[in-house]
């Protein structure tokens, strides 16, 4: 006891790491599964360099190189990395707390906020530990904030500022910019005993390195991400669910908030999936009308509640932007607010335990809180075992999302397992457009042949020339641009409406003969001569290959029957005249 009492923040963080490492402990041995982490860690040449990694001054690739240096393509010493920096983001939210509650409070908001279900996205996904790695900068930066406003010296206020500028630096990301707008809440409703705007004005000098970070590293991309956005509709965001900016999509927002703090039971990465009904409309007005009204509520009450319900938004506000540039709601964005939710949560317990008088009934109801946690950490961390059992389980909540749908796909691809990764990338495309599963088909496509001119259990869509056309002229402009898979991809949709339409078949065998796929091409070829039997492009392309063959007399044979259809056909002419001298 001693120990604990002269070495409190060691014994806290102690604590906290051993209680998420065995709870956490099923998933040290998860692979990579998702896509971004294959293309961001596993296949990235960019991390190979270490020294070079350096001189970006962006954390994320050097902890990337760093870790690929040291360990190669190993996800298990991220996954130590993961509980390492959670426990201390969890050290830093207690001496945070502990600065406005007591330590029993703060204890316990350290564990709910350790075991919130909402938080293992961040910590199993390699491209969302970045979030954990801000959440650092963001819990010091209050920290030394709330020293200097509680002790009046200017010291903590430069190490604030400097924490600010070293997030904008080396996270380098637009979620950085609500540090200045939590500092303001945390100086309002916390510490000042009543709203005192003028008190704050110190805090204008957060502004200053915005200007430069804004010009460096965020208009670009935020013009980007708007034009990706306005390109794409709102199917990018949510396919088939139809948000009005502000009106709808702020209800939504808070709703989802509410609901994957309050009790995290469906858990996915792709929030695009879910329909919108009649039902999920009442609750999310329902649910905004509930969050607003507790603001005003307990701003009459208790003003520290109101500022914590307030910083929950707060931490999401770059989603309530009127130009969409994120995702109306993902559990990654939750991962600061989850701190101060896990606060709301154990005043919650504190005020219940007050109510009962039984002795340590805190600490059971804490306890099997947290024994429910867990039990949903352990389930969901399963679910993140490999790619396919992740994107099994996302398909299972988010049912209309197209991106779980490719991901399958792609994990059956890279096994070679072509039969399943069709599948999945034709039900991607039964969902609505994916250039993701287009390409990943027209590249199947080169593997396997075309469906709509190889199997003969192929089954035609209704007779639609018009269909049939606009998918062939598609075809040619990706020709165009070298975009040759998606426009094989184009090329066989094409045949599914029209299949006698000749032009996409003669652009299929082109693709196979120029790609030296001799028998796919032969095949197409045979099947345009099914059609018209005097094609001379038909006749001259299966000469040519079955004389790379090595079929001398089939080649004689179409070569001639060319010079019948065209005796003026110069190179069916030379070709012959190789022939015949080589035999």
């Amino acid at each position: 006891m001693n120990f604990i009492k002269k070495n409190e923040y060691i014994s806290v963080f102690l604590a906290v790491l051993v209680l998420i490492s065995v709870v956490y402990s099923s998933f040290l041995h998860n692979q990579f599964a998702v896509i971004d982490d294959l293309a961001g860690f596993v296949q990235n040449e960019s991390i190979r360099n270490f020294s070079a990694s350096i001189f970006t001054l962006h954390l994320t690739p050097i902890i990337f190189s760093l870790f690929y240096n040291l360990w190669g393509i190993n996800p298990l010493p991220f996954r130590i990395f993961a509980i390492f920096t959670h426990a201390l983001v969890s050290l830093l939210l207690y001496i945070l707390t502990s600065k406005f509650y007591s330590k029993k409070i703060a204890f316990s908001t350290t564990l709910i906020f350790a075991l919130h279900p909402v938080n293992t996205e961040v910590l199993n996904w390699l491209s969302a530990n970045w979030y954990m790695w801000n959440a650092l900068f963001m819990f010091s930066t209050l920290i030394f904030y709330t020293k200097y406003k509680q002790e009046k010296l200017i010291k903590y206020f430069y190490w604030s500022f400097i924490l600010f500028c070293l997030d904008l630096v080396f996270i380098r990301h637009p979620w950085s910019l609500v540090i200045p707008i939590a500092l303001f809440c945390l100086d309002q409703f916390f510490i000042e005993n009543r709203i005192n705007i003028k008190k704050s004005q110190i805090l204008l000098y957060f502004i200053i390195p915005l200007v430069p970070f804004y010009f460096l590293h965020f208009a670009s991309g935020y013009a980007d991400r708007v034009s990706n956005r306005v390109e794409g509709g709102e199917s990018m965001l949510l396919n088939e669910q139809k948000i009005i900016p502000i009106v709808e999509s702020y209800p939504y927002t808070i709703y989802n908030l509410e609901r994957l703090y309050v009790f995290p039971k469906d858990l996915t990465i792709y929030y695009d999936g879910n329909k919108i009904t009649v039902i999920t409309k009442w609750s999310m007005y329902i649910g905004f009308l509930i969050y607003v009204g507790s603001v005003i509520y307990f701003y009459k009450k208790n003003k520290k509640i109101a500022g914590l319900l307030l910083l929950l938004v707060v931490f999401i506000s770059p989603t309530l932007s009127p130009k969409k540039i994120t995702w109306f709601i993902t559990e990654r964005y939750l991962y600061n607010g989850a701190g101060f939710f896990s606060l709301l949560l154990s005043l919650l317990l504190f005020y219940i335990s007050k109510k009962i008088k039984i002795k340590n009934i805190f600490w059971i109801l804490l306890t099997f809180l947290l024994c429910v946690y867990s039990y949903r950490i352990f389930l969901r961390n399963k679910d993140w075992n490999n790619p396919k059992t992740f994107a099994l389980a996302t398909i299972k909540i988010s049912p209309l999302s197209i991106r779980p749908y490719n991901d399958i796909g792609g994990a059956y691809a890279m096994e070679k397992n072509y039969s399943k990764a069709q599948e999945y990338y034709n039900k991607a495309l039964q969902i609505g457009p994916s250039l993701t599963a287009m390409n990943n088909l027209g590249f199947i496509y080169f593997e396997l042949g075309v469906p709509a001119v190889l199997d003969d259990s192929f089954k035609l869509e209704t007779p639609d020339l018009k269909k049939s056309e606009n998918f062939y002229a598609r075809g040619v402009e990706l020709i165009k641009i070298k975009q040759y898979r998606q426009a094989l991809y184009d090329f066989n949709e094409s045949l599914k409406y029209n299949f006698e339409n000749v032009s996409s078949l003669y652009a299929i065998g082109d693709l196979y003969l120029q790609n030296n796929q001799y028998d796919f091409a032969k095949k197409v070829f045979e099947r345009i001569l099914e059609i018209n039997k005097n094609s001379e492009h038909a006749n001259y392309s299966l000469g040519y290959i079955h004389y790379k063959q090595g079929d001398i007399e089939k080649a004689k044979y179409y070569l001639q029957e060319t010079l019948k259809i065209n005796p003026n056909n110069k190179d069916a002419k030379k070709n012959l005249q190789v022939i015949f001298g080589s035999l």
